[in-house]
């Protein structure tokens, strides 16, 4: 997936996200746990790292804490439990996915 791709779906994750504040982990905890257990899929050719979702979590905020017209430091905070929340499901669903494959891997050795 290039680079506009993974944006694009970040930026409609972001939409569903704020669409769906009264119940997120009801309705987004389990796509975002999806979304995140397809990236141990990838392959290490991919150049995806874990840690490139603390990264882009920490520029995204940064982003917005320089970039937004507000100073509002809510409003700054609300996009940070927002973008952590996500980033946060990912990585279950990713670590989760680890998981699986190293005993489904094992089981078959």
């Amino acid at each position: 997936m290039s680079s506009f791709s993974h944006a694009r779906v970040f930026q409609n994750v972001i939409e569903m996200v704020v669409d769906s504040t009264d119940a997120l982990d009801d309705v987004m905890g389990p796509l975002l746990f999806s979304y995140g257990s397809r990236h141990a899929h990838f392959p290490s050719s991919s150049g995806f790292k874990p840690d490139y979702w603390d990264l882009f979590a920490a520029a995204m905020t940064d982003y917005a804490r320089h970039s937004w017209r507000t100073r509002d430091k809510k409003t700054i905070e609300a996009w940070r439990l927002t973008v952590g929340f996500i980033i946060s499901k990912m990585k279950e669903g990713f670590y989760f996915e680890c998981k699986k494959m190293e005993k489904e891997s094992a089981q078959h050795h």
